[in-house]
């Protein structure tokens, strides 16, 4: 059973060893907008995606839906979903389509009953806090009665994998003492400060930390989680009443089952709602909000590491961490178009030119400009010496003008603000995107004149844009992203959310998740691609 009790643990690895299926999709339409159910069951056929993966959700089928409108109608039913039909360790991307809202409006400031509840929250946790300090001294006294010279001098930060080391050190020199008395009584030392900090059974065995011997151990009582049946009672209720945030009656029931998991699970509860709570700068994308859909707690305010990006370290034993992608354009003809082009070009495989616009930094110095000129230097860099595909690039301070090239495939540039001027035409299948913000408040509005909506209405087949104004190192960096797509191994949702930094914030992808492109005619080998790029294709 999948836990959040007690250890998230981090190492470094590649998160994903193959290429995106169908059958690890989950497919999301607005009961409002019966068009984008016709558009999710034609997209199932045309990708064989299984039966039973639609969610509907029911919200109106305007741009924006409110902070507790997101959590209530639209996180709440597909976390449902998933748990009820068991999805949750088979799906890996939502796509969201054509009526799902594009953006979660802030928070804002938090209400009297909010503010009460944060204040509640703040006294228990001061306390819990206190509490795991006098006993984390306790068990670090443990340790180094039984076993001095096993204690490392640097010990874990996090509270429960200090614990956990402290913890196995004096269980593992309990069991060899060689007189049984004394054995059974330092074992049931361990297991008693064990379920104070812990309390999590089946995570004390995988830390291997013995059961203590039961002449040893306390009767159990009412409500013990010694008693197994109890303890996987407790622990879905639990994981359920975690997941649903925005609730207030979750949020009681999740911090009064927290405190029977031991200390370090009621202060990871406690510090979670602190932040679902806390109103702050709260705005993102719907699709970039999905990701984290059942994560128990993370920064509402501002954005949260994506800890899908090649670069991070991944989580294990944790919950599962969603892509989502978007098909969704100016018209259900042209979204259908999309979905059409990207399985017949993946068969015959994308050709075109590559567009490259930098030199803004030029015109308006600044450290961040010039930070982001010189990736897409590089990147217009590595094109030309790496591929064979045409270059055109471009280095002044002015936008490229148009019609510079044409029937391009690939395209990156910036920085003309809701102020769609492409310097070529796109050849069926094409990708990019352009860097400025608010280039994703709608795709519906004809009269839009934004990027996303301008390219997917020239034809353009997968692209990514903000519905706000994010910073520059939001947006996938272009010496990573564009050169993934090329070698032809990965989908388009996989190398958006592997190069993508940041998730809970403003960017979206708009594209059939399981486009590859150059997947019948690679534009660059594994080797071409620089060391640390390369871990992101390694099984």
């Amino acid at each position: 059973m999948r836990s959040f009790l007690l250890l998230l643990i981090i190492v470094m690895s590649p998160s994903l060893a193959h290429a995106l299926t169908a059958d690890e999709l989950l497919l999301v339409v607005n009961k409002s907008e019966p068009r984008g159910m016709e558009l999710a069951q034609f997209y199932a056929k045309q990708r064989n995606v299984p039966e039973n993966r639609i969610v509907e959700i029911d919200v109106p089928p305007w741009n924006d839906v409110d902070f507790y409108l997101y959590e209530n109608r639209i996180a709440r039913p597909i976390r449902n979903f998933l748990r009820k039909n068991e999805l949750h360790k088979t799906v890996k991307c939502i796509v969201t389509f054509y009526g799902v809202p594009l953006r979660v409006q802030s928070h804002g400031a938090a209400n009297a009953m909010e503010q009460n509840e944060l204040k509640q929250i703040a006294e228990r946790l001061a306390i819990v806090e206190k509490t795991l300090t006098d006993s984390m001294t306790s068990a670090d006294a443990l340790a180094k009665r039984l076993a001095a010279d096993d204690v490392p001098k640097e010990l874990p930060p996090d509270p429960a994998l200090r614990a956990a080391t402290l913890l196995t050190i004096a269980a593992r020199a309990a069991e060899r003492i060689p007189t049984l008395p004394e054995k059974e009584a330092a074992l049931g030392e361990v297991m008693d400060l064990a379920e104070t900090l812990l309390a999590d059974v089946g995570t004390l065995q995988r830390l291997r930390i013995p059961a203590a011997p039961a002449s040893t151990r306390p009767a159990a009582k009412a409500g013990s989680l010694v008693l197994e049946h109890d303890l996987l009672t407790s622990k879905e209720q639990f994981e359920l009443a975690v997941e649903d945030r925005m609730e207030q009656q979750s949020r009681v029931t999740a911090r009064q089952l927290a405190a029977r998991f031991g200390l370090a699970t009621e202060i990871n509860v406690l510090r979670w709602q602190q932040q679902n709570l806390t109103p702050g700068d709260t705005l993102a994308a719907v699709d970039n909000e999905l990701t984290l859909l059942m994560m128990p707690g993370y920064p509402r305010a501002s954005w949260a590491a994506n800890l899908l990006q090649h670069a991070r370290p991944r989580l294990l034993n944790g919950p599962p961490i969603f892509m989502v992608s978007r098909i969704d354009g100016p018209s259900i003809e042209q979204c259908k178009a999309m979905i059409d082009t990207s399985i017949a070009i993946e068969a015959k495989g994308l050709v075109g030119p590559v567009i490259v616009d930098s030199g803004l930094s030029k015109s308006a110095p600044n450290p961040g400009y010039i930070q982001f000129d010189a990736n897409l230097d590089a990147y217009a860099a590595f094109v030309k010496d790496k591929t064979k595909l045409q270059l055109v690039y471009d280095a002044l301070p002015a936008l490229m003008p148009k019609d510079t090239t044409k029937d391009a495939a690939l395209y990156v540039g910036w920085y003309s603000l809701r102020n769609y001027a492409p310097p070529s035409t796109f050849t069926p299948g094409a990708v990019g995107y352009h860097v400025a913000s608010l280039e994703l408040i709608t795709l519906h509005d004809e009269k839009e004149t934004g990027w996303v909506h301008g390219m997917l209405k020239d034809g353009v087949t997968g692209t990514l844009g903000a519905v706000a104004e994010p910073y520059l190192h939001s947006f996938p960096p272009p010496t990573e992203f564009f050169p993934l797509l090329m070698t032809g191994r990965l989908t388009l949702a996989e190398v958006y959310w592997k190069t993508c930094p940041l998730a809970s914030w403003m960017q979206a992808l708009v594209g059939d998740p399981l486009y590859t492109p150059y997947k019948s005619n690679p534009a660059l080998t594994v080797g071409d691609l620089p060391v640390d790029l390369q871990k992101a294709l390694a099984p």
